[in-house]
C-alpha cells in the first residue's frame, strides 16, 4: 500500500488561501448588453454570488423584455468573464423559462469553463437551453454565419 504524507499547513499556507480567495470573491460583478444584430447578448464578468441575485433577476428581465420588443429571437448569456458561478445562478435562469415560453426567444449560455459545463448538466440547465464552449460556435450553430 502506498503511503500518503500530508504536510502541515503553516500561517504562511494560510494566509496566501485566504488572500487568493478574496481577490477571487471582490472582483465586481458586472453585466453588458448588446445588440449584435442577430442577436442579443449579455456578458458577464467579475463574481456572481447570492449578493448580486436580485441585481441579475431584474438586468435578466429586462434583457428578454427588451429582446421581445425588439423582435429578437435568440439572446445569448456570455459567462466568460464570470471567476465564479454557483447555484444561484441556475436558480435564476431555470425560473426565466416561464418568461421565455410564449414567446419565440431562444437563450443559449456560452462559457470556456469545465466546471460550468458540468455544474450545467448536474443540475439539468443543460437539458433546457443549449451551452456552447464560444460565442462564434453559438453563431455557427444558431445564426449559421461565422462571425
Amino acid at each position: 500500500m502506498k503511503k500518503m504524507y500530508v504536510r502541515q499547513a503553516s500561517r504562511y499556507d494560510k494566509k496566501i488561501h485566504v488572500g487568493l480567495a478574496g481577490v477571487i470573491m471582490d472582483r465586481e460583478f458586472r453585466m453588458m448588453v448588446s445588440d449584435k444584430g442577430k442577436y442579443r447578448i449579455m456578458r458577464l464578468s467579475g463574481a456572481f454570488g447570492s449578493s448580486e441575485t436580485g441585481n441579475f433577476r431584474a438586468k435578466l428581465a429586462g434583457f428578454f423584455d427588451d429582446a421581445v420588443t425588439s423582435r429578437e429571437e435568440n439572446v445569448v448569456i456570455d459567462l466568460s468573464g464570470l471567476t465564479f458561478t454557483g447555484l444561484d445562478f441556475v436558480n435564476e435562469i431555470c425560473s426565466r423559462r416561464r418568461q421565455l415560453d410564449g414567446t419565440r426567444l431562444r437563450l443559449s449560455l456560452v462559457t470556456p469553463d469545465r466546471m460550468n459545463h458540468e455544474l450545467f448538466e448536474m443540475t439539468g440547465l443543460s437539458s433546457l437551453y443549449p451551452v456552447y464552449d464560444t460565442e462564434d460556435s453559438f453563431v455557427v450553430d444558431r445564426i449559421g454565419v461565422p462571425q
